[in-house]
C-alpha cells in the first residue's frame, strides 16, 4: 500500500507540472479531458482541438503562428500574405496553403498533411517538405521517416472514434489519457513499444484499456478508479 501511495503521489505531481497550471496560464485556447472544440482564429483559419489540448497564439504583423503545448489539433488555414506556423516539440511546421494536423504524444509529435503541403524544420531533420497524404513523427525516439496515411483514420477522433493501426502503446496510452480521467502508469519502458490495432469509441476510453489488458502480454493493477498500473506479464 505504501508503494501504491508513492506511485500515486508521484503521478499527481507529474501531471500538474506537465499538464496543469503552467499551460492553463499561458494558453489562449484549451480543452479539458474528454472535451473537443472548434475555434476560429482572427485570420479566419479554423482549429479543431482534440481533448486535453492547449495552444498559445503567436500572431503579429509578419507571421501567423501558435505554440501547440499539448494534445492534438487539426488546422484549416485561411489565405493570408503572412505565413502560418506551428511550433511543437522543438519543431516548426509552416503551412503551404493547406490542411494539416499536429499530434503530440509522449514527447513526440506527428505531423500529417491532408491537403497541399507543409515544411517541417527540426534540429535533427533539418528542413523537409511533406506532401498531401504524408506524415512524419519526430522526437523522443520516433522513427522520423515519411510514411503515407489514411486521412479518415487520422482524423477519426473528429467523428468520435480512436483508430489505431499498428501504433506503439506509448501513443495509444497518450491518446486514451486525454479522454479518461486518471492516469495509466507503465512500469517497464519495453511495454511502450508494443503495437496496438483497433477501433474504439472515445465515449468509452476504458474500452481501449480493456482491450490492451486482454490482448497484450502484460498485467494490470487498478490501484484506484483513477490509477491503473501496467507491468510485464
Amino acid at each position: 500500500m505504501v508503494l501504491s501511495g508513492s506511485i500515486a503521489a508521484g503521478l499527481v505531481g507529474g501531471y500538474v507540472s506537465l499538464n496543469g497550471l503552467p499551460d492553463f496560464l499561458q494558453s489562449n485556447e484549451y480543452t479539458g479531458i474528454g472535451e473537443t472544440r472548434r475555434t476560429v482564429l482572427e485570420d479566419g483559419s479554423t482549429v479543431d482541438l482534440d481533448a486535453d489540448t492547449a495552444f498559445a497564439l503567436e500572431f503579429d504583423d509578419q507571421v501567423r503562428g501558435l505554440h501547440l503545448q499539448r494534445g492534438r489539433a487539426l488546422f484549416d488555414v485561411a489565405a493570408d500574405p503572412r505565413p502560418f506556423r506551428v511550433r511543437a516539440e522543438g519543431g516548426v511546421i509552416t503551412a503551404l496553403g493547406t490542411r494539416f494536423s499536429v499530434h503530440l504524444w509522449d514527447g513526440s509529435a506527428t505531423v500529417a498533411v491532408e491537403q497541399h503541403a507543409v515544411t517541417l524544420r527540426t534540429s535533427g531533420l533539418g528542413e523537409i517538405q511533406l506532401e498531401e497524404g504524408e506524415r512524419l513523427s519526430f522526437g523522443n525516439g520516433a522513427h522520423e521517416a515519411v510514411e503515407p496515411f489514411d486521412a479518415e483514420i487520422q482524423s477519426a477522433w473528429l467523428r468520435g472514434k480512436l483508430i489505431f493501426e499498428d501504433r506503439p502503446l506509448r501513443q495509444v496510452l497518450a491518446d486514451v489519457n486525454r479522454y479518461r480521467r486518471g492516469t495509466i502508469h507503465v512500469t517497464s519502458a519495453r511495454l511502450l513499444d508494443m503495437r496496438v490495432s483497433g477501433i474504439f469509441d472515445i465515449a468509452n476510453p476504458d474500452g481501449v484499456l480493456e482491450a490492451i489488458e486482454n490482448t497484450l502480454p502484460l498485467r494490470s493493477t487498478h490501484v484506484t478508479r483513477y490509477l491503473v498500473v501496467l507491468r510485464p506479464a
